[in-house]
């Protein structure tokens, strides 16, 4: 039986690159889940707009290139010094506009 795939995610694929690993298996960490929750339970606005924020955007990436794993997890979970609380809309423009640079 064909299956439709109709939720807001993409399908797993065999294909992923190294850098896509990377970002489910930080992502899917138990304390940046919480971390997360819990600052956006804290910080409920918007930093640039003041709409209800969504998402979390790490000032300084734990994806950058030459980092080590410590490093990473270490920007991915510092609190103190790199998150800011966002909407999607205002998430999406400032990493087109990094993209851009």
């Amino acid at each position: 039986m064909p299956y439709i795939y109709k939720g807001k995610k993409k399908p797993k694929t065999k294909n992923q690159t190294e850098k896509q690993l990377l970002r489910n298996k930080l992502y899917n960490n138990k304390k940046w889940k919480r971390l997360r929750e819990s600052y956006l339970m804290y910080h409920p606005v918007c930093e640039i707009c003041g709409s209800v924020a969504t998402d979390v955007h790490h000032i300084n990436s734990p994806f950058d290139d030459g980092l080590s794993d410590i490093e990473r997890l270490g920007r991915l979970l510092d609190i103190s010094n790199n998150y800011q609380s966002l909407c999607s809309q205002c998430h999406g423009k400032l990493h087109r506009k990094k993209q851009i640079k």
